[in-house]
């Protein structure tokens, strides 16, 4: 069973929502959101709402590459290494 069918039944059995971020076959990512509606005490149909965020994912995805090049060049430097901010505070 696909991870998508699992949480819609969770959702169905807990009457809790869900939010999660999922890729799709054609390798999109879509942050979804299940949200149960009620009748009574009993969880009826639940409302299933995604929105694109591929460019968000592929942003990140490359921020993350940055931070891991720019933290291994300056672990390799033997020199010390002082950030000045523009206010002059040392960091």
């Amino acid at each position: 069973m696909e991870n998508w069918e699992v949480r819609l039944r969770e959702v169905f059995a807990s009457g809790q929502s869900k939010r999660f971020d999922r890729r799709s076959v054609d390798n999109r990512w879509y942050d979804a959101q299940l949200i149960p509606e009620f009748r009574g005490d009993e969880v009826v149909t639940v409302l299933a709402i995604s929105r694109d965020i591929t460019d968000r994912k592929w942003a990140e995805e490359a921020l993350q590459k940055v931070h891991a090049r720019t933290t291994a060049i300056l672990e390799g430097i033997a020199d010390a290494f002082i950030h000045l901010m523009t206010s002059g505070a040392l960091s």
